[in-house]
């Protein structure tokens, strides 16, 4: 099931939710995709989701927003020797 067909259940999110996040399959013959899309989807529940508020939609999708700036711009990776992916991406591009 994707990620788009998941947000179906969650009541009072599902419709807003599939309007602004676009879906997609993972490469055939690629079961690696998968698993960082799953491990992904951990990372957000796990460190994020599972300690903030959820007391309406507009509160959901406000902290689910912070959340996925400070993934990217704070939260370190340990496959970008523990920088965020927007630090490595700015490292990456001055070393070009």
């Amino acid at each position: 099931m994707s990620v788009v067909g998941r947000a179906a259940h969650w009541p009072g999110l599902g419709n807003h939710f599939c309007s602004t996040v676009k879906g997609w399959l993972t490469p055939v013959r690629s079961p690696q995709s998968n698993g960082m899309a799953e491990s992904f989807v951990k990372t957000i529940k796990r460190d994020y989701v599972a300690h903030m508020a959820k007391l309406d939609r507009e509160t959901a999708l406000r902290n689910l927003a912070i959340a996925f700036e400070h993934y990217n711009e704070q939260h370190p990776h340990s496959a970008l020797n523990y920088r965020s992916p927007r630090e490595f991406r700015r490292l990456a591009a001055a070393s070009i």
